[in-house]
């Protein structure tokens, strides 16, 4: 029982730690386009650049959060 114990706080563990990392992958990208983009609105330069590297940002990181994602969602389809 005890083990059972230990291994479920551990894969809750796990579970925050990849929920952790996908938060602060959101964070950083949008933290850094929104500068972008108030770097271009000061300097009156077309936002459609910054909303063309916005994209471009949320798609290098897109495979890891959609893998993510999808691992919550299994987890919450097993813990039910």
């Amino acid at each position: 029982m005890a083990q059972m114990v230990n291994q479920a706080k551990t894969e809750n563990q796990v579970n925050e730690d990849h929920l952790a990392k996908l938060v602060q992958l959101v964070k950083k990208a949008f933290v850094q386009n929104i500068v972008l983009m108030m770097v271009a609105f000061s300097l009156k330069m077309v936002l459609f650049v910054d909303c063309h590297r916005l994209l471009l940002s949320l798609t290098d990181n897109f495979d890891e959060i959609y893998h993510s994602i999808i691992y919550f969602s299994l987890m919450l389809l097993i813990n039910e």
